[in-house]
């Protein structure tokens, strides 16, 4: 048990056409691409069924656990303090924002407790700030600088 947490990124494919009705689509096919770093590629194909106006994909972006400083940051900043174990959309600009405080914080440790100060919780983690609070910073910067700071998230969490 302990803190779970998952930001996703979430896209809509529209199905959408203006010379039918919604109602009339029966199937949609959603074709994903990866592209990895040796430059090869791997196209996987998504059926959608009954998809009436398109399809919310819910693309896995980052995880962290027990990091009790960034459950404290979505919920402080972007569920106007509820933590009910709801979703919780972050728009880019909050993502931004947190960016920039882990910059921040790993470079000048004193500010920690400032900007991203720790949370206490039932199997949230150690509220300390040692190696472990500093590793996942590192892990957040290193995630986020490969954001697109345009799309849509959804954070959530579970403990």
């Amino acid at each position: 048990m302990g803190l779970d947490m998952y930001l996703y990124k979430h896209k809509f494919v529209n199905s959408h056409n203006f010379d039918k009705k919604p109602s009339d689509a029966k199937r949609m096919k959603i074709e994903v691409t990866n592209e990895y770093e040796d430059g090869s590629e791997e196209t996987v194909t998504y059926d959608v069924t009954n998809p009436r106006f398109g399809a919310l994909l819910k693309i896995p972006f980052i995880y962290w656990r027990k990091a009790n400083q960034i459950h404290k940051f979505f919920i402080d900043n972007c569920a106007n303090g509820v933590d009910e174990g709801q979703d919780v959309y972050v728009d880019g600009e909050m993502l931004k924002t947190l960016y920039e405080k882990c910059k921040q914080v790993l470079e000048d440790n004193s500010k920690a407790h400032t900007l991203l100060p720790t949370q206490e919780g039932f199997f949230f983690g150690s509220t300390e700030y040692d190696e472990y609070y500093y590793k996942t910073l590192q892990q957040t910067v290193e995630e986020l600088e490969n954001c697109d700071f345009d799309d849509n998230y959804i954070y959530e969490a579970s403990w």
